[in-house]
């Protein structure tokens, strides 16, 4: 039997997608992408079954892969500075 995925590996991958998601210049993608990941994170945050968390581990670094390669092209192809992009920032 596997042993659970550590906390801390769970966290920076996703820290790791919060960051990359944070890479689209487009308003909409950016929110989305966040969102998503989030969304995501929390609906399986109960899972306890080892094999159930390295399979999730898995799919989320496979997420990531495209998230980073998405943001990329985003960036390269940006029509510019969008309106709610030059708001102020809330936490």
């Amino acid at each position: 039997m596997s042993a659970l995925v550590p906390r801390t590996k769970v966290l920076g991958l996703y820290r790791q997608m919060l960051k990359a998601s944070h890479g689209f210049q487009d308003y909409g993608f950016k929110s989305y992408a966040q969102r998503r990941v989030r969304a995501g994170f929390e609906e399986n945050r109960g899972v306890t079954d080892a094999a159930k968390q390295h399979e999730l581990i898995e799919s989320a670094k496979k997420d990531l892969k495209l998230l980073q390669r998405q943001s990329l092209i985003n960036q390269m192809y940006s029509p510019g500075t969008y309106f709610m992009d030059t708001l102020p920032k809330h936490h």
